[in-house]
């Protein structure tokens, strides 16, 4: 959890957040402190020296107290959350950056992913920014140019394109395909 999914996802989703002053950046350090808390509350009994060096350095460290004599954190009722818009987010980042590795685009060319129709469609591109900000590609709500072209299709069916024309040598691809 603390690696896939915090440090991987959650982090770098609020980054955005953190940057910018008021209230929500306030709502996105407060919980992100408090996942943090609780997540090093449960790993320091097999990592008892990282985990005790990086909880005094949370906010919210009170000096002279110990992780080691911390209240172990408790379940409590919390209401239920939708994931599934942040699923669709997350899908389409890990597909656009598959088919960046697996074409060779290098990770500083500008690529325009195409969106096409289906399910999760404007949550995608509600949170267009993020997607651009971590898969380092634009979204596109428009027609699909004619030419190569890289096709990714999404759990919940919504398709993407990514446009290879003067990114990818489409004879040098087709040999390797071939």
């Amino acid at each position: 959890f603390c690696w896939n999914e915090l440090a991987d996802w959650y982090v770098e989703a609020v980054k955005g957040r953190l940057a910018q002053p008021g209230p929500d950046r306030e709502v996105a350090r407060a919980v992100l402190v408090h996942v943090v808390d609780h997540g090093l509350r449960l790993l320091h009994p097999i990592m008892p020296f990282v985990t005790e060096a990086l909880w005094q350095r949370l906010p919210a460290a009170t000096p002279g107290a110990f992780l080691a004599t911390a209240a172990w954190p408790r379940t409590t009722d919390v209401p239920s959350v939708d994931g599934e818009a942040f699923e669709v987010v997350r899908q389409a980042i890990d597909a656009i950056r598959t088919l960046r590795a697996e074409y060779g685009v290098q990770p500083g060319t500008g690529i325009r992913a195409h969106v096409g129709v289906g399910a999760g469609r404007e949550t995608l591109l509600a949170d267009a920014a993020l997607v651009q900000r971590l898969a380092r590609c634009e979204l596109v709500d428009a027609a699909i140019p004619a030419g190569a072209a890289a096709h990714a299709m999404l759990p919940n069916g919504l398709a993407l394109t990514l446009p290879l024309a003067g990114m990818v040598d489409v004879a040098k691809e087709r040999a390797r395909l071939t």
